[in-house]
């Protein structure tokens, strides 16, 4: 399954591995400021569509499946951060959704950012209200995934991938608090509440729309006014699990993780082209942690219960989204 790409290369990219502290995002706002000289520009293509998060819960997949209908674009670079990385200033937000997406005509087109860096609380406090301000009337999607299983994921992904030092999820889990904090749903939510208001906003529960792809996203997409026959969504595609993750040698990251590559020359290799390669030159990782500890999963659990307990009662559901008690039972 291909996304489709619409606009100009992108020149704000936050790939694995970048520089994300304050003085160097303080620096490339400055720089995209200057580069731009749009100024505040109310004509600018904002996002319609907000997918928020959360990370680990299928949202790669879940944006390629609303990237399928035609009245719906993805860009290329499905998390660009801006939001986070334009330090909320306005105009440099909007200078870089022009360059995401080009002169897309927004009345014909809903255009949507799925960057999970916008539930990642306390890291990114200030996105919401951003957004708000760029875009007031926009649809805010969060995909939501079993707290404990949302965290297995992120720890084996990040094993997969070379990205931890940890050899088990209890140590991970013990000195990381983003294995909890971003399994906080109720609380990741809050910001976006008071931007934009119970009614923008609409939660999917992951574990649903594994099951039912097809008619949680033609839900998803009826509700923003767009005929949901028109998707093309390929149930046999799953993207961005971590089994899938391939070991990239060291002296190859630095090149892929650069901006030439990646704002340069990713986006003009074709996807097959590029997963040929892939396949055929780079060795899936055969790296995968043990089993979590009952320690670790009820870590998990203390640290994120009020807060699913929360979501239920917004919600308004008949039982509860997650029984955690039984998820604990699992790991006993």
């Amino acid at each position: 399954m291909r996304l489709r790409r619409r606009g100009v290369p992108f020149r704000h990219v936050v790939p694995v591995g970048r520089d994300l502290s304050d003085a160097n995002l303080a620096f490339e706002a400055r720089v995209a400021a200057e580069q731009h000289h749009y100024g505040t520009d109310p004509s600018a293509p904002v996002p319609d569509i907000f997918v928020i998060g959360a990370q680990r819960a299928g949202t790669t997949n879940f944006c390629a499946d609303l990237g399928t209908h035609p009245d719906i674009v993805v860009p290329y670079i499905k998390e660009p951060w801006v939001l986070v990385r334009s330090l909320g200033r306005v105009d440099v937000a909007q200078s870089m959704y022009r360059g995401l997406y080009g002169e897309t005509r927004r009345e014909n087109h809903l255009l949507l950012d799925g960057s999970t860096s916008h539930s990642m609380l306390p890291q990114h406090p200030s996105v919401a209200g951003l957004a708000a301000k760029l875009a007031p009337r926009a649809t805010i999607l969060y995909v939501v995934r079993n707290p404990v299983h949302r965290a297995i994921s992120q720890f084996r992904h990040q094993v997969a991938w070379g990205a931890t030092t940890y050899d088990d999820l209890a140590s991970a889990v013990k000195d990381d608090t983003t294995f909890i904090d971003y399994g906080r749903y109720w609380w990741q939510l809050q910001p976006w509440l008071a931007a934009f208001g119970a009614d923008s906003i609409r939660i999917i529960p992951f574990e649903e729309y594994t099951a039912e792809r097809h008619r949680v996203v033609s839900d998803v997409v009826t509700s923003l006014k767009l005929d949901p026959s028109l998707l093309a969504i390929n149930e046999g595609v799953v993207l961005n699990q971590s089994s899938d993750a391939r070991v990239v040698p060291s002296a190859w990251r630095s090149v892929l993780l650069s901006d030439a590559y990646q704002l340069r020359v990713r986006h003009r290799i074709p996807d097959a082209w590029r997963e040929r390669l892939s396949n055929r030159v780079l060795p899936r990782t055969t790296e995968r942690p043990a089993a979590p500890s009952r320690d670790a999963v009820e870590r998990i659990i203390e640290g994120s219960r009020q807060d699913a307990e929360a979501l239920d009662s917004f919600l308004r559901r008949s039982g509860p989204l997650w029984d955690l008690d039984a998820t604990l039972r699992q790991f006993t």
